[in-house]
């Protein structure tokens, strides 16, 4: 019976090697092969050898270069925006008439005061430096220099200077010096809010005239002295402003 068996088995195995060969070699040609129902392709056709312009293409100057192309190509894009915006900006702005020029009306003391606005006083900023440098007296010294040689009409300095000596007394505390030139600061400021009205009466006049009424200061002051409490020495420097404020607000409602 063994002897019988064998030629099954050699002729199953040659079966199993001539199928194999033939499936190997479909899917291993270059070559497509056809039959009446069915193509049998070998993908490995389609694949693309790199020729001489992709190889150039894939060389680090050609990428250098490509990438300062589309750079130069957005700039390119921003400026034509840029300028297509410019140039419709400018055109909405020639079809609009400009705003009417409000001229101050004639009043030689406004346009005196403005002349005099517009130039510094000598030794002005010098005094400002020892004012900031903690020099209180030679600071005071000098402002005081400055408000004598300034000129009556020069409001606006004479206001700036009034103040800058009230903060020098003030840190020395002098309370009358600092309520006498706080008391002047404003009513400079008051002098110079009228005068504005004048050469502009079409402008709406503030209501604010330059200081706190007494009831504003006397709630100022008991408000600081409610959140010092626990600043302890520190507090000190805020108490007494708001006490000093008060009285300048009495002066000036008097």
């Amino acid at each position: 019976m063994e002897t019988r068996r064998w030629p099954m088995i050699l002729f199953t195995i040659m079966l199993i090697a001539l199928i194999y060969n033939f499936l190997a070699t479909i899917f291993s040609s270059d070559v497509k092969r056809f039959s009446n129902d069915r193509i049998y392709v070998d993908y490995s056709t389609y694949k693309k050898t790199p020729t001489e312009i992709e190889k150039a293409n894939n060389s680090p100057i050609i990428f250098q270069q490509i990438a300062i192309a589309r750079k130069s190509m957005d700039t390119g894009r921003m400026e034509s925006s840029m300028q297509a915006y410019n140039s419709y900006f400018q055109t909405a702005i020639s079809h609009k008439p400009p705003p009417p020029m409000e001229m101050p009306a004639q009043n030689s003391k406004y346009e005196e005061m403005m002349t005099l606005a517009r130039k510094n006083p000598d030794g002005l900023s010098r005094a400002r430096i020892a004012f900031s440098e903690g020099r209180h007296a030679e600071a005071m010294s000098d402002f005081n220099a400055i408000l004598l040689a300034l000129p009556e009409a020069d409001l606006k300095h004479r206001m700036d200077v009034s103040d800058a000596i009230s903060e020098c007394f003030f840190a020395q505390k002098n309370k009358d010096g600092y309520i006498q030139f706080k008391v002047k600061y404003v009513q400079l400021v008051r002098q110079i809010r009228d005068l504005t009205h004048q050469a502009y009466p079409n402008r709406p006049l503030s209501a604010f005239d330059g200081w706190m009424t007494s009831q504003e200061a006397t709630q100022q002051l008991l408000k600081v002295r409610t959140l010092s409490q626990d600043l302890q020495a520190r507090a000190e420097p805020l108490i007494r402003r708001a006490e000093y404020d008060l009285e300048v607000a009495r002066q000036l409602n008097q």
